[in-house]
C-alpha cells in the first residue's frame, strides 16, 4: 500500500487596522515568546534568584509581583505588588533546558541563576502583538544586552526602552478603551479587559532600544493589586502592500571634527509605506561609524569622506545617502559661549505641563520677549516643561558649563526641579534618562533669578560632578515630597502651579589649561571605589591600611572573582579619558605566584562587588614576593589587550586578585591559586607616555 504523506495545513494569515490602514500578519514568519517559568528572566524570576527570609533581609527585594501561576494553556496570571514596576519578563532567545542556566555566585551571589543565550536580532519584524487580559494601562519595556540583565538591581536599572499602552496600537483608540478612575494609569472598559494590542518596532528604537541585541521584554500594569493574564507575546511580520518608493536622508551638519556626533534623519515616500524600518551603514568606517538610529561619529582621528547610507528593509531596494567630511579636530578649541535656550514651540522637548485646574488641555503661551507661560500639575510628577538646548537639537556637554540660570515667575510656595535629559527623542511624561534633578527652586510669587553651580558641594548636587552630553532642560512642577518615601507626593503641595519661564541660560565654565602630564591615582579612604578586599584567611573582615608613604596594603581572596581594591583616578571623583593615555604603570608587592588583574570602570557609583561596568580587564601581572614594577601598554596589539584600543571615560581604576583562569572555560577558577593574596599597592599612575626601556 502505497504511504500517504499528509500535506501540511496552511497558515491562516491574520489582519488588524493601524488607524484607517489595513495590515496583514504573516503568521508563518511569526515569533512566539514561550510564557514559562524556564523562560522568565533574572529581573522576575523567583526560581532565578535567592529567596526572601520571612522578615525580608536576605534575597533580592520582591519588587517582581506577587506569585505567578503558568497556565496549561501557555499563558501566565500574576498581581502587581507596586505602581509601575510590578510585571514579568522574558528571554527573547527562549531558555528551554535547565542545563543553559549559569550561576552566578561569582558576580552577584548564590542563587542567581541567568540564560546566557537569551539575546537575540528582532530587526527584521514589524510589531510586538500582545494578547492580555487587564483592567489597567500596560507598560512594556525592552532590555539590551544580556549583561544589563546581570548586573541590573530592579526592573528599572537596565531598561533600554518603556512605552505606555495609550500610545499602542489597541482594538479601538486608547481614549475609547480606555478612561481615568483618578488612579495610577489608566482604567480598561469592561469589554476590553481581554485585548490583543500592536507595538510597532519603530517606537522603541526611537527609544533608544536596539532590535538586533534584544534580551528580554517585560510587561507590567501601572497600577499595584491589579491581576493579569500574559495569554501570547508575539513578534511578527507584516505583509508590506506599500512598498517604499525613495528615502532622503539628511542632517544638521555635512562637516565633522573628530569624535564628533551628529543624527542623520531620513524621510521615507510614500507616508503610507508599510514598514518604514532603515537599515544605516557608512561606506568608510576609518573615517565616520554609524549607529541603527542614524547618529554618525567621527573617528578619533585622522580625515575623509563617508557616505553614510539609509536603505529600506521591506525588499524594495530603495536606499538613500547623504555624505559627511570629517576634519582634524583644530588646535584652537572651539570658543565656549553662554547659551540662551530658546524657549519655542519648534525646540519643545515633550509635551509635559499637563492639564490646566479646570481640567483643559495645557497650552503654553509664547512670549514675543522670548518667555513661555504654562500651567502645570503634579501628574505622573511629569508637570513642566522642557527645551531643546538649542534650535538645531544638537547635545550639549554641559561639563563646559559651570552652571544653569533660570529667570522664572509662578505660584508662591511651589517647588521647580531643574532636570536635563541625555535622551535625544522624549517620551511624553519627561520620564526620559537624565543626569540628575535639582530640586533648590521655590517659586515665591515674584519674578525670581535662580543659579543651579554644578560645582557645588552639597548632597543635593554632588551627582552632577561629570555631567556629559544632554539634549534639553526640563523647568518641572515638583510635587514629589523625598521625606514620605518612593511614590509619595506632598497633598498639601498637589494643587496647579502657573508658572512663567522668562529665560534659561547655560552659564559657560571658565577656561582650563589642560593636562599633560601623568596622573597619580590617589590610593586613600577618600578615594576608595569599592570595597572589594574581602575578608582575610581568618574570616575577618578586610581592613586596608594606608601608608604615609601614598601606598595601602590589603588582604584579598577570590570569592566573586571581585577581591581587591579600586580608587577613583583623581580626589574630584571625575572621570579622565583614557584615550588621551598610553598606559598605567603599577608599583606592587604581594604573595609570590598569585595573578592580578587591572580594571577600570565607567560607573560613576561602584557596586559592593567590582561588577560595575568596565573598559576592560588586564591580566598581565603575576606577583613575584618581590616589589615589581608592571606597565600595562595600552597600545600592545597582543589579543589580550585588543579590547583597551578604544578607551574612552573611566572614573576608577582596580586592581583585583585573580583567581580566574581562562584555559578552564567561563566561571572556572584555578584551585590551586584559590588561597590568599597578601597586597601592597605602592602606587598607580596613569602614563602620558611609555617609558624606553
Amino acid at each position: 500500500m502505497k504511504k500517504v504523506t499528509p500535506t501540511p495545513k496552511p497558515i491562516k494569515d491574520t489582519t488588524f487596522k493601524n488607524g484607517d490602514v489595513t495590515l496583514t500578519v504573516s503568521e508563518k514568519d511569526t515569533v512566539h515568546i514561550p510564557l514559562t517559568e524556564l523562560n522568565e528572566t533574572i529581573l522576575t524570576s523567583e526560581s532565578k534568584m535567592p529567596p526572601l527570609d520571612p522578615e525580608g533581609n536576605t534575597g533580592p527585594k520582591k519588587y517582581a509581583r506577587e506569585d505567578a501561576i503558568f497556565n496549561r494553556d501557555g499563558s501566565v496570571t500574576f498581581t502587581s505588588n507596586t505602581d509601575y514596576n510590578s510585571g514579568m519578563s522574558f528571554y527573547l532567545n527562549p531558555c528551554t533546558d535547565e542545563k543553559d542556566l549559569t550561576d552566578l555566585t561569582e558576580s552577584k551571589q548564590a542563587g542567581y541563576f541567568n540564560f546566557r543565550k537569551g539575546e537575540k536580532d528582532m530587526s527584521a519584524y514589524d510589531y510586538i502583538r500582545i494578547k492580555l487580559t487587564s483592567d489597567n494601562e500596560m507598560n512594556l519595556r525592552t532590555y539590551n544586552g544580556i549583561e544589563s540583565l546581570e548586573i541590573s538591581g530592579a526592573l528599572t536599572d537596565a531598561k533600554m526602552s518603556e512605552t505606555y499602552e495609550g500610545g499602542w496600537i489597541g482594538p479601538a483608540k486608547s481614549d475609547e478603551y480606555m478612561v481615568s478612575d483618578d488612579g495610577v494609569g489608566m482604567k480598561v472598559k469592561d469589554e476590553y479587559v481581554t485585548r490583543t494590542v500592536f507595538i510597532p518596532l519603530e517606537s522603541i528604537i526611537a527609544k533608544g532600544s536596539n532590535p538586533a541585541t534584544l534580551a528580554a521584554v517585560l510587561l507590567c500594569p501601572q497600577r499595584d493589586k491589579t491581576e493579569v493574564t500574559i495569554h501570547s507575546i508575539d513578534f511578527v511580520k507584516v505583509k508590506y502592500d506599500t512598498p517604499v518608493t525613495g528615502i532622503t536622508v539628511t542632517a544638521s551638519k555635512t562637516e565633522l571634527e573628530n569624535k564628533k556626533s551628529v543624527t542623520c534623519k531620513a524621510a521615507v515616500a510614500p507616508e503610507t509605506a508599510t514598514r518604514k524600518t532603515l537599515k544605516w551603514s557608512s561606506s568608510n568606517e576609518k573615517v565616520a561609524t554609524v549607529d541603527f538610529t542614524g547618529k554618525v561619529t567621527a573617528a578619533a582621528s585622522g580625515s575623509g569622506i563617508a557616505v553614510i547610507t539609509a536603505e529600506a528593509t521591506d525588499g524594495s531596494g530603495k536606499k538613500g545617502t547623504f555624505e559627511i567630511t570629517v576634519k582634524e579636530k583644530s588646535e584652537n578649541p572651539p570658543v565656549v559661549q553662554d547659551i540662551s535656550v530658546p524657549l519655542t514651540a519648534d525646540t519643545k522637548y515633550a509635551a509635559g505641563c499637563l492639564e490646566t485646574a479646570s481640567g483643559s488641555a495645557c497650552t503654553p503661551v509664547y512670549g514675543a520677549d522670548g518667555s513661555v507661560t504654562y500651567t502645570s500639575s503634579n501628574q505622573y510628577n511629569g508637570g513642566g516643561m522642557a527645551f531643546y538646548f538649542n534650535k538645531d537639537k544638537e547635545a550639549v556637554d554641559l561639563s563646559q558649563y559651570s552652571g544653569i540660570r533660570v529667570v522664572i515667575k509662578g505660584t508662591s510656595g511651589k517647588g521647580i526641579k531643574l532636570t536635563p535629559y541625555t535622551n535625544q527623542t522624549p517620551d511624553n511624561h519627561l520620564n526620559s534618562k537624565k543626569i540628575a534633578d535639582d530640586y533648590g527652586l521655590t517659586l515665591d510669587g515674584t519674578e525670581q533669578t535662580y543659579t543651579l553651580d554644578f560645582e557645588k558641594d552639597e548632597e543635593a548636587v554632588k551627582k552632577w560632578g561629570t555631567r556629559g552630553e544632554a539634549y534639553a532642560i526640563g523647568i518641572v512642577y515638583n510635587a514629589y515630597n523625598e521625606s514620605q518615601g518612593d511614590n509619595s507626593y506632598d497633598k498639601g503641595n498637589k494643587l496647579y502651579c502657573d508658572i512663567t519661564v522668562k529665560s534659561v541660560t547655560l552659564i559657560k565654565k571658565q577656561a582650563q589649561t589642560p593636562v599633560e602630564q601623568d596622573i597619580t591615582v590617589p590610593l586613600k579612604a577618600t578615594t576608595k571605589y569599592a570595597e572589594g578586599c574581602l575578608e582575610t584567611a581568618s574570616g575577618s573582615a578586610c581592613t586596608p591600611v594606608y601608608g604615609a608613604d601614598g601606598s595601602v596594603t590589603y588582604t584579598s581572596s577570590n570569592e566573586y572573582n571581585g577581591g581587591g581594591m579600586a580608587f577613583y583616578f583623581n580626589e574630584d571623583k571625575e572621570a579622565v579619558d583614557l584615550s588621551e593615555y598610553a598606559g598605567i604603570k603599577v608599583v606592587i608587592k604581594g604573595t609570590s605566584g598569585k595573578g592580578i588583574k587591572l580594571t577600570p570602570y565607567t560607573n560613576q557609583t561602584p557596586d559592593n562587588h567590582l561588577s560595575s561596568k568596565k573598559v576592560a580587564d588586564d591580566y598581565g601581572l603575576t606577583l613575584d614576593g618581590t616589589e615589581q614594577t608592571y606597565i600595562l601598554d595600552f597600545a600592545k596589539d597582543e589579543e589580550a589587550v585588543k579590547k583597551w584600543g578604544a578607551r574612552g571615560e573611566a572614573y576608577a581604576l582596580g586592581i583585583v586578585y585573580n583567581a580566574y583562569n581562562e584555559s578552564q572555560g567561563d566561571n572556572s577558577y584555578d584551585k590551586g591559586n584559590k588561597l590568599y593574596c597578601d597586597i601592597t599597592v605602592k602606587s598607580v599612575t596613569l602614563l602620558k607616555k611609555i617609558p624606553t626601556a
